[in-house]
């Protein structure tokens, strides 16, 4: 069974899956090796330690061609995911600045969002630019 997307994008620029892998490359870099960052007592470290391993797949996959679907899907979720987080801790009064998303940069919720609503849409370019399938003569 082939899933088709109501729409399409006939040609998308590579430049758009190359720098979404390389900011979530870079996101999962800075958590690792920020200063000090995963020692002591942090509410974040959980999610945090969860999405390193999510991100760096995320970054190989949208590198190569034959996985970058799967990739931006995965992509995708991750950032919807993230914004539900980020949107129920802001919303229940935590503090959003120093939770990690990007290792030791503080950044406000709507600065979170932008950049979440933007590796989204970026996200659901690149899996609406990937190309079909071959269809096999005897299907």
């Amino acid at each position: 069974m082939i899933v088709r997307l109501p729409w399409k994008i006939r040609k998308l620029p590579n430049a758009i899956p190359s720098a979404v892998a390389i900011t979530f490359f870079t996101s999962a870099v800075l958590k690792v090796f920020s200063g000090g960052y995963l020692c002591g007592p942090n509410p974040w470290e959980g999610a945090n330690l969860a999405m390193i391993p999510l991100e760096l797949a995320v970054a190989v996959m949208l590198g190569r061609p034959k996985m970058r679907e799967f990739g931006a899907l995965l992509g995708g979720a991750a950032m919807a995911g993230a914004g539900a987080l980020l949107t129920w801790a802001h919303l229940t009064g935590r503090d959003v600045r120093r939770c990690g998303c990007f290792g030791p940069i503080e950044m406000s919720y709507g600065v979170h969002m932008a950049v979440i609503a933007v590796l989204f849409v970026l996200c659901a370019l690149t899996l609406s630019a990937v190309e079909d399938p071959p269809v096999s003569a005897g299907a």
